[in-house]
């Protein structure tokens, strides 16, 4: 597995969680996973490598805006595609940005078709 984040300090706490969930879980060693410094929109992959993407996208609330979403919504997921396998790469993506997220799918259809769409709550936001 590879985490990918902009910010340093996302990759910092990315880290942390590993450790954590090693010594809380009482594991041998670290799970399988490496997390690396990386803009969503240049990633440091190979086009059709990955199997399945998940990302918890920019809200618009703490950093961003949804004007901004609404730019980056679709550049990301058309980053996305050249990432996953043709026919069977998949994503989840969290966003509480439902409005952006549905106007981006129908600006990429051609790479991506939206299956299912959840409602969950995030410490009071409520994400899609």
């Amino acid at each position: 597995f590879i985490g990918g984040e902009i910010h340093p300090g996302g990759v910092d706490r990315c880290n942390k969680n590993l450790n954590d969930v090693t010594s809380l879980h009482n594991l041998h060693k670290a799970p399988t996973m490496d997390c690396l410094q990386w803009s969503a929109l240049q990633p440091c992959l190979r086009a059709n490598s990955v199997d399945v993407i998940i990302s918890d996208l920019p809200f618009g609330k703490r950093s961003g805006s949804k004007a901004d979403n609404r730019v980056l919504y679709p550049q990301t997921m058309l980053s996305m595609a050249r990432l996953v396998r043709p026919e069977t790469g998949r994503a989840v993506l969290l966003t509480q940005d439902k409005t952006s997220m549905f106007k981006s799918v129908g600006k990429i259809k051609k790479f991506w078709t939206m299956n299912r769409f959840f409602g969950i709550n995030i410490g009071g936001l409520h994400g899609r």
